[in-house]
């Protein structure tokens, strides 16, 4: 199920919003006979068995998101995106038409795989302010709030802590609880809380929790923020800009040091006291001390590159209950953050990529590398064209002389491929890392992208970030399961079920006409685009061709020769029609043959140094030619 966070980086600037709700959610799942005794009850002679999943059981949750991801991935297929917690779901769309077109189609869907929809509590209309988890969206402004009732149930709540003498600590269990869910849609919610949390923690003790204990002068005094007028309805954005300024810190016993992308560069010492504090805590000192040492820089993001788990944590999540001295230098940093409106960010750098900062604080002057295959790169480059930039490379898997990468000390064009403006450049190549948050970041920064793209992600119709990824391109190039140039084992590259997505940029020219495209919702599949229809290829029994032969492609005819090296004959140089692959290129289909009458080559041994044959026809392709290779007799 989606996080509040996931929503604000999925959620656009104007979309239209619908929202629909299942009713008695669990209780659409049976418990098999076997396992109801499980879970039984009794009342007082009698005992009772659930013959559905109850609520209150701690693996429901998990039980009955997983099984309306199946329902959601379909809508996804069908071109609906779904936004899932558990029995409330969220649809959106840019346009009032088609929110309408997607609530209709999910209707259809939850009732035909009978599910019960709770008519009073969904949302149908669609509209540009919703509440929806408790929160109210509105998208024209891109902020979110505290939903008016949620409020006025919070506030209460508040002024019954504040104004009484003594409280258990399970009524203030009870009003952490709500305020953690208010502290995202406030300003510094989550910092407030925290603080609030460690001085009831320090202050009771959950031994007898039904207790009355005074209610500490300390305690009042945290509440009084909560109780200010509005101070539960502010709202805050959806998305905040990117960073404009990278600030790379370290801390070491010696002292410390930072250097951002602007050049600004200094070290210094330690402080007899500051000395005897833990590293976590050192580390926070240096992010201080730089937005000490630089008051000209306001109403901007900044972002610091730490090798320090523990102090990216505390800034990303705005401070610790875990520690005093942690917490009370966050609420520092952010106090003069919010007094300049900068917002605050940091990123984890391993120790080995901050050398920069590390040398400062010593006073001296990985894991999986995600990369295709050469020969798929350039297949796909033959295809699509050739990229100019190779975003979230490093110096060894870079594809492209122009590439970023999220070291701050490389080759690259910039520190950051999501700190660039990736206007610069008329045609990307984009490989993140297969991973949720990253990924919702490269789409949100392809909504503002004027140019062309080329992406390489998993099909994962299940993530927030899919359906709009299969809107821009709705039928991408499978890769296979062997097109990584990685330490990945084939099994764990076939199951990321990689694809190539090629498509114009949604503020580019083209990118706009494509959103006119329209989509058959009752067959869940996208209507092919009208046109001429492509001419096509296929290759029959590519195993009979030896492994270290190229094959090449063009529009008439096809030939086979050696690679370079071979001593068999040349290589036919390639034209713009043109293309390469390796006989075992890992993202051709799996053909068993061709049709009666096909080719049939000689055996390897026989093979000679080239082979050339006419093309009798041209066979017409799907909308994906890449699936339509024919290769037939001379």
């Amino acid at each position: 199920m989606v996080s509040v966070a996931q929503v604000r980086t999925v959620l656009r600037k104007g979309d239209w919003l619908a929202s629909l709700d299942l009713k008695d959610a669990y209780w659409h799942v049976p418990i098999h006979p076997r396992f109801r005794r499980f879970l039984a009850f009794q009342v007082g002679t009698e005992t009772f068995q659930f013959t559905r999943l109850p609520f209150g059981l701690s693996l429901a949750p998990r039980v009955f998101t997983k099984l309306v991801r199946v329902v959601a991935s379909r809508l996804a297929e069908a071109g609906v995106p779904t936004l899932m917690y558990l029995d409330d779901w969220l649809l959106h769309a840019p346009s009032k038409e088609q929110v309408a077109n997607n609530v209709r189609v999910a209707r259809g869907v939850l009732e035909e795989m009978g599910f019960l929809l709770n008519i009073p509590k969904s949302s149908h209309t669609p509209t540009r302010k919703l509440c929806w988890l408790g929160i109210e969206w509105d998208s024209l402004s891109a902020t979110l709030s505290l939903a008016p009732d949620n409020a006025r149930r919070t506030l209460r709540h508040v002024r019954q802590a504040h104004f009484s003498r003594t409280f258990s600590h399970r009524q203030w269990e009870s009003l952490l609880g709500s305020l953690n869910f208010a502290a995202p849609a406030m300003p510094l919610g989550r910092l407030k809380h925290r603080r609030l949390t460690l001085e009831v923690n320090l202050h009771l003790s959950p031994a007898h929790r039904d207790l009355p204990r005074q209610v500490s002068p300390s305690l009042h005094r945290l509440l009084r923020p909560w109780l200010r007028p509005g101070a539960l309805r502010q709202r805050v954005p959806w998305v905040f800009p990117p960073p404009g300024i990278t600030v790379a810190t370290d801390a070491s016993d010696v002292g410390w040091g930072y250097q951002s992308c602007l050049g600004h560069q200094r070290c210094g010492g330690w402080k007899e006291g500051e000395r005897l504090l833990h590293i976590n805590a050192r580390e926070l000192m240096v992010a201080k001390e730089w937005l000490n040492r630089h008051p000209q820089f306001a109403r901007i993001g900044v972002r610091f590159d730490m090798d320090n788990v523990a102090a990216v944590q505390c800034l990303q999540k705005q401070g610790t209950v875990r520690s005093e001295i942690l917490l009370s230098l966050s609420e520092q940093i952010f106090a003069i953050a919010a007094k300049r409106d900068i917002h605050l960010s940091a990123r984890y750098v391993p120790g080995r990529e901050n050398d920069w900062a590390d040398a400062l604080s010593r006073f001296r002057g990985t894991s999986v590398e995600w990369q295709l295959r050469p020969l798929v790169f350039e297949s796909l480059c033959l295809r699509y064209g050739t990229p100019e930039v190779d975003l979230f490379a490093s110096p060894s898997t870079a594809l492209l002389p122009l590439f970023l990468t999220f070291s701050s000390r490389t080759e690259a064009e910039g520190p950051d491929a999501f700190t660039e403006d990736w206007n610069r450049w008329g045609h990307l190549y984009l490989f993140p890392p297969p991973a949720t948050s990253v990924l919702l970041k490269a789409i949100l920064k392809l909504r503002t992208f004027r140019g062309r793209v080329l992406l390489i992600a998993p099909l994962w119709p299940a993530q927030p970030w899919f359906g709009e990824l299969s809107r821009w391109c709705p039928h991408p190039l499978q890769l296979g399961s062997a097109c990584l140039s990685s330490t990945l084992s084939a099994p764990l590259q076939a199951s990321l079920k990689l694809h190539a997505w090629s498509f114009y940029g949604e503020s580019s020219a083209k990118g706009s006409s494509r959103r006119t495209q329209s989509w058959n919702s009752s067959r869940g599949s996208p209507i092919p685009p009208t046109g001429p229809r492509r001419r096509c290829l296929r290759i029959t029994q590519p195993c009979l061709i030896p492994s270290s032969w190229v094959l090449t492609l063009r529009f008439g005819e096809a030939s086979l020769s050696p690679e370079d090296g071979d001593s068999g004959g040349d290589r036919t140089s390639p034209g713009p029609d043109t293309l390469l692959v390796p006989s075992s290129c890992p993202f051709l289909p799996d053909l068993r043959g061709g049709p009666s009458g096909g080719l049939s080559p000689p055996p390897e041994s026989s093979l000679p140094a080239r082979l050339s044959y006419r093309l009798q026809g041209f066979s017409v392709g799907s909308p994906d030619p890449s699936h339509s290779l024919f290769f037939s007799n001379p």
